[in-house]
């Protein structure tokens, strides 16, 4: 009997100690209670903002892997992330990869992205998740034979070059 007392004590004990640690793993806000809702959402009343002109900050932080670059790897990754209810992009992941060279920038890019403004509910922040294509693509010059008439006639239509220049 006495065994059973221990037993249901120490279970006791550790049911008060396990709820406590599940607890603790929660956030405490700007009020200190605890904040422990971790939902993500997918459809909100206002879905996040980038602050600014997104394609144009990916543009200015995009670096082409050479590797890629190099064996003309092509093509869209798929990044999903949550931005925070902070505004802050976490959990960021390749949803759909091309190559691990252009993987791997499309994850250090978004892992740097600055904080957005974030998706809410009923006037509240919530965490949302995002999806976005992220299009790697080399363009290379490529040059076209012309005759000579017709390359004379090509820089006079687009008004470069005057014809007795040549």
């Amino acid at each position: 009997m006495k065994m059973i007392k221990l037993i249901s004590k120490t279970c006791y004990k550790l049911y008060v100690v396990l709820f406590c640690c599940i607890l603790n793993t929660g956030v405490l806000n700007a009020s200190n209670r605890l904040d422990v809702d971790t939902t993500v959402y997918v459809v909100a009343d206002e879905g996040p903002k980038f602050k600014g002109d997104m394609t144009q900050w990916i543009g200015e932080n995009v670096q082409y892997p050479q590797v890629a670059w190099d064996n003309g790897i092509m093509g869209k990754v798929i990044v999903a992330f949550i931005v925070e209810k902070d505004g802050k992009v976490s959990n960021v992941q390749v949803v759909r990869g091309v190559h691990e060279s252009l993987d791997a920038e499309a994850l250090r890019v978004f892992n740097k992205m600055p904080a957005w403004k974030p998706a809410k509910i009923n006037g509240e922040n919530v965490r949302y998740r995002f999806t976005c294509p992220l299009m790697f693509n080399i363009e290379r010059a490529v040059a076209e034979p012309y005759l000579y008439d017709e390359f004379i006639a090509m820089l006079e239509r687009e008004g470069k070059i005057p014809l007795e220049n040549i």
